[in-house]
């Protein structure tokens, strides 16, 4: 709802950052906007660098300083990995693997007729969404190592159930 160029110096996504302009360009770059009775805090990142996961940690990270809160010794540890060991890369005399069996097959029949797809519109009642959630954040039988779960992630999350059971019906 708000103008991106006045808030924050580079373009939003899907725009690319113009590089001859922003030499070096940026990984992460915060900015503060002040407003009557407040701040705007604009969080941009090249996502070649950094993916949500990794801006959410960096917001969160900066959320426990602004609290004064300390930055565990785990956090700083995983923060400062050696990119080139967490996901090695293939020495110069070792052969690529095989991954041929991951292709899909050829299909060799026709297809059956189906239906014309179509748009569809969900609405969600706000107090539905939040026994939804509800139901998404109770921690037995799920992974405790999650600290949030978001209302969207929950309604996300029973899309594609929804979805992956439709689909194993469908055979």
């Amino acid at each position: 709802m708000l103008d991106g160029n006045v808030i924050c110096p580079v373009p939003g996504f899907p725009i690319i950052y113009d590089t001859e302009k922003l030499k070096p360009s940026p990984a992460c770059l915060i900015t503060i906007n002040f407003i009557k009775n407040g701040a705007v805090l604009t969080f941009s990142n090249q996502h070649n660098v950094m993916d949500g996961t990794g801006i959410f940690q960096v917001v969160g990270l900066l959320a426990s300083v602004l609290n004064g809160e300390e930055i565990s010794r785990d956090a700083i540890e995983q923060g400062n990995r050696n990119p080139s060991t967490v996901i090695p890369l293939y020495g110069p005399d070792e052969p690529i693997r095989d991954h041929s069996y991951l292709k899909a097959s050829a299909i060799t029949s026709k297809p059956t007729a189906l239906a014309p797809a179509k748009w569809a519109q969900i609405r969600f009642l706000r107090k539905t969404v939040a026994s939804l959630k509800q139901l998404a954040t109770e921690r037995d039988g799920y992974d405790q190592t999650v600290p949030f779960i978001s209302a969207g992630d929950a309604v996300s999350a029973l899309y594609w159930k929804c979805l992956a059971k439709a689909s194993v019906a469908a055979g």
